[in-house]
């Protein structure tokens, strides 16, 4: 009886795979640096003031599980993607969760410093949500092709 070997998956899918790893490690890197106040990463990366660090150390306690939830979660979704996991669907949408509860708190609860609210921030936090959305649509299709387990 002859066996055959199990198709190879596209390159594209180890793309998407590692692209997404690199984009929420870079959060959940972020998130850390954040929340620890690194003095470097925030006066070098973020050139952030006095006024940008007081108003991220004001941020409610729900609104910062909301934003670990989303980071972690796209993480871990990032990660059960490599490893051709079909929890990878929940982690992603777990991670949209969280965000969701973040944006909303972005955007009509927090009254941030002028810096932080520039066309740039705007644009990151779109660009957030493009990606956040396109890699759970990728991991449900991926689960529906049966390439996720």
């Amino acid at each position: 009886m002859a066996t055959t070997a199990p198709a190879r998956l596209p390159a594209l899918y180890w793309i998407v795979a590692l692209v997404s790893l690199v984009w929420n490690g870079f959060w959940a890197f972020d998130y850390v640096m954040t929340q620890t106040n690194n003095n470097w990463y925030l006066a070098q990366l973020w050139h952030f003031n006095d006024a940008d660090r007081a108003f991220f150390a004001g941020i409610p306690g729900w609104s910062v599980a909301a934003w670990a939830i989303g980071v972690w979660g796209a993480l871990l979704g990032s990660l059960l993607l490599l490893i051709r996991n079909g929890f990878a669907v929940w982690a992603f949408g777990i991670s949209l969760a969280g965000l969701l509860v973040l944006t909303i708190y972005q955007f009509a609860m927090a009254n941030p410093p002028a810096d932080l609210a520039t066309p740039i921030m705007l644009a990151l936090t779109l660009a957030t949500w493009v990606v956040a959305i396109a890699l759970f649509v990728y991991a449900w299709r991926m689960k529906g092709a049966g390439v996720l387990r």
